[in-house]
């Protein structure tokens, strides 16, 4: 869940800059926890290499030389550096782990680039989190008790007046 875990990151920096946290504590906790995730997707990659050469082999035979020689060179070229670009684009962190693991990247160079990938993403996040939540008020005008009190009533009922479960 990307979206999740980028919310949860940048929300953990906001409210230590309130001083209910600690961002380091924050920034450390992510980073051990991507690295240790994306080296599990590394030695999924591993261990499903022969299920990928044998389905590579049912492909027909006039792509399979073309198409494999284009991903061989693809990760010579940015194999490396996918890994650590991956953080920055949802969803594709743990794909290019398992397809580094299946290719034999050497597992230490694999955890050297994880490791800073997590730290450059963790910090962006996190420390960008606390930069936002240090700038914002302790209670921005559309958020006051008063503001909310006179606008949540009826926009409840508007709600759930069009709900299939109350009816119209």
């Amino acid at each position: 869940m990307p979206a999740l875990t980028e919310t949860l990151l940048v929300m953990a920096g906001a409210v230590a800059a309130h001083g209910a946290g600690s961002a380091w504590s924050a920034f450390a906790a992510a980073v051990a926890g991507s690295a240790v995730g994306m080296t599990i997707s590394f030695h999924v990659g591993r261990a499903a290499q022969p299920a990928l050469h044998k389905w590579g082999a049912s492909m027909p035979a006039r792509t399979r030389p073309r198409s494999a020689a284009r991903a061989h060179e693809w990760w010579r070229r940015l194999g490396p550096w996918s890994v650590v670009l991956a953080y920055f684009a949802p969803g594709l962190r743990h794909a290019t782990a398992i397809v580094a693991g299946s290719m034999n990247m050497e597992r230490k160079r694999f955890v050297a680039l994880a490791v800073c990938g997590a730290c450059a993403w963790s910090s962006l996040l996190v420390f960008g989190g606390s930069l936002v939540g240090a700038r914002a008020s302790a209670s921005p005008p559309l958020a006051s008790a008063d503001f909310c009190g006179t606008i949540d009533a009826p926009l409840v009922a508007a709600t759930l007046k069009g709900s299939p479960y109350i009816g119209p």
